[in-house]
């Protein structure tokens, strides 16, 4: 950078007027602080938006001053120039070796036009040497340096007020190289810290390179999805307009033949309404009664037999083909798949990391599991069970495969467990689900929202994927543009992980009544069981559909800790399999229960903390399971 650049105010576009340091160690002219003077007593910077602190010992008056902007600024205005030695109204233009004295041109030619000094030679100016003087005494300059005070001195205040115990006086020249030593000294790390950041930024300015790179990439990836989309829409529109034009020209000729068959009869009877009507006219009155008269005796036959017939013909029309034409559903719903094959994109930000966990899982509320196809490579894993070798595999559709999870009613998922099989050659999830297959969610099985990518998921073991927030939908699904494969998955709410903490003493406070909607035989039902020190005996139920052990307040109380054990050292195989996956629940009213997750993690004879983000206020509190519940205690602590 320029030295005019450093110059220059960052806020006024000017040179430097009295410039000071922000905490940042970017300059300003102090002049602009005050209108930068936060409500709360902060200076916000207006290049990093890094904040100084100002406080009534610190004032804008008392940030450090940027002495080398000054000196700067005072080179820039006196523009490099130094003035003749001689004459000292004109700029020194050159140097003379043998006087070393800069002179202008007027004087150095007038000093050496005698014949003794005709021989010196002319050199470039020479830098002087900057003089700094002292504050108190004008003239004289500053030549020590005081270790003790930190400040530098003029020879008559070293000797005035610095020659006590503890004060050490150097040159200002040594000082000054020593504390050059100790910035390059301290400079070291930063270069070190500096180079680190340059390889970072150059990092992430290669991920944007990528970045863009990839978003071109799926630019013209979905322009051709789309324009095939496009192009099938626009062939399917030819072929069903043909077919509707062939189903209309059917529809007519059938149509038009019942017309015509309706039209022979009405034409007979209309022959004989002429005849009739001609042969009583009045002029033919006497002829229709004439006994002699045989051709007309045979009409009156001919037309009574024809009319009897014609009378016994139906007249109602029953048509044959409907006018009604619809489009088919089907046509709407290859039109939305192929529309579907689009998927969604989705931002780094949603990519859903899998975590190892350790299991087993049940899958409540049960749902129906199917698939787009079925590999002849899958074996016989069912996905909800916690065997993670054996799995199912699609095959490489290009419209895009699925797993589909089918509830009976919306359910609400925070948690999916998922995993690769490890049994099945060739499919993996490196190759079929991470960074490929996408988590989405429907409630019509039509139009489906994607969560985000799965990603980091191991074959043969359970890993945890969270979901962004809480989502409530009926049907869940597993989808990739090309071949998927899972021995695992499982969609469950939210789970409550337990973190041991050994050695921590609790005290439940305030006290709660306990109760317990059965009690195993041989157990003791008591309320010490789950506030002491020993987290190994406790409570448990039978095994029934609506199991609990509840806790109940007096009134209600913020509850930000829970703290459970497995039973291990009661009667019989009670232990942390009898706690865990037992759901905890919270009411206000000991009716409408609200379910806060399911429990996970918990250690038998251990003491685990459960955190509750924020605390959650209420009366009532119970540990819920649709079989049995145990707990070795059970610490509700605000």
């Amino acid at each position: 950078m320029k030295l005019e650049d450093q110059l220059i105010c960052p806020i006024c576009k000017e040179l430097f007027v009295d410039p000071c340091f922000l905490d940042c160690l970017h300059t300003l002219c102090n002049k602009h602080l005050p209108s930068l003077r936060q409500q709360n007593g902060k200076v916000s910077c207006p290049v990093c938006q890094g904040e100084t602190q100002l406080t009534p010992e610190r004032d804008i008056k008392q940030l450090p001053p940027n002495r080398l902007r000054s000196l700067d600024l005072e080179l820039q205005q006196k523009n490099n120039q130094q003035p003749c030695e001689d004459c000292t109204t004109r700029a020194a233009k050159v140097h003379c070796i043998k006087c070393e004295v800069d002179l202008c041109e007027d004087c150095f030619r007038r000093i050496h036009g005698t014949p003794a000094l005709r021989n010196h030679q002319k050199g470039p100016l020479k830098e002087k040497k900057k003089l700094f003087f002292c504050g108190q005494h004008k003239s004289k300059p500053l030549e020590f340096f005081c270790k003790l005070e930190q400040v530098a001195l003029c020879s008559s205040c070293a000797i005035t007020r610095h020659t006590g115990q503890g004060h050490t006086l150097v040159s200002l020249e040594d000082a000054v190289e020593e504390t050059k030593k100790e910035l390059a000294s301290n400079i070291i790390p930063l270069n070190e810290k500096s180079k680190e950041f340059k390889k970072s930024i150059e990092s992430a300015e290669q991920l944007l390179v990528e970045l863009k790179k990839n978003t071109e990439a799926s630019s013209a990836r979905l322009k051709r999805v789309f324009d095939e989309i496009s192009e099938a829409v626009r062939k399917r529109h030819v072929e069903a307009q043909e077919s509707l034009r062939t189903l209309s020209t059917e529809k007519e000729n059938v149509l038009a033949q019942q017309i015509a068959e309706l039209k022979r009869p009405l034409q007979q009877i209309e022959i004989c309404q002429s005849l009739v009507t001609e042969i009583t006219s009045p002029s033919e009155s006497c002829s229709v009664l004439s006994t002699k008269d045989a051709v007309t005796l045979e009409m009156k036959k001919m037309i009574t037999r024809q009319a009897d017939s014609l009378i016994q013909q139906p007249s109602s029309f029953e048509p044959k083909k409907s006018p009604l034409i619809q489009i088919n559903d089907s046509i709407q719903s290859e039109i939305r798949n192929l529309l579907l094959r689009c998927g969604t994109c989705c931002d780094v930000e949603n990519m859903l990391k899998g975590t190892p966990i350790t299991g087993p899982f049940n899958q409540l509320p049960a749902y129906s599991l199917t698939f787009s196809s079925k590999s002849t490579n899958s074996n016989n894993g069912n996905l909800i069970n916690n065997n993670y070798s054996n799995g199912i595999a699609t095959n490489d559709g290009e419209s895009g495969e699925w797993f589909k999870a089918t509830f009976a009613s919306p359910v609400k998922v925070k948690n999916v467990i998922v995993a690769g099989p490890t049994s099945m050659a060739w499919y993996r999830v490196e190759t079929h689900v991470n960074e490929k297959a996408v988590l989405q969610y429907s409630n019509d099985d039509q139009m489906w929202v994607s969560v985000g990518t799965l990603s980091n998921v191991q074959d043969g073991r359970p890993c945890l994927v969270c979901l962004p927030n809480l989502t409530e939908a009926r049907y869940w699904r597993i989808f990739a543009h090309g071949s998927v494969c899972l021995s695992s998955f499982f969609l469950l709410p939210e789970l409550l992980f337990a973190k041991p903490f050994v050695g921590e003493v609790y005290t439940q406070t305030p006290d709660y009544s306990l109760s317990t909607s059965s009690i195993y035989s041989g157990l003791e039902c008591k309320y010490e069981n789950l506030v002491n020190s020993d987290f190994g005996s406790g409570v448990g139920t039978v095994y029934e559909p609506n199991a609990w052990i509840q806790a109940t307040f007096e009134v209600a109380v913020s509850i930000s800790r829970v703290v459970l054990s497995g039973p291990n050292t009661m009667l019989g195989s009670w232990n942390a399999d009898h706690t865990n996956g037992r759901e905890l629940q919270y009411s206000n009213n000991n009716q409408d229960w609200t379910k806060l997750g399911v429990v996970k993690d918990v250690q038998n004879g251990v003491a685990c903390v459960i955190t509750i983000q924020p605390a959650i206020t209420a009366q009532y509190w119970r540990l819920h399971s649709l079989n049995y519940v145990a707990t070795g205690c059970f610490f509700l602590l605000p």
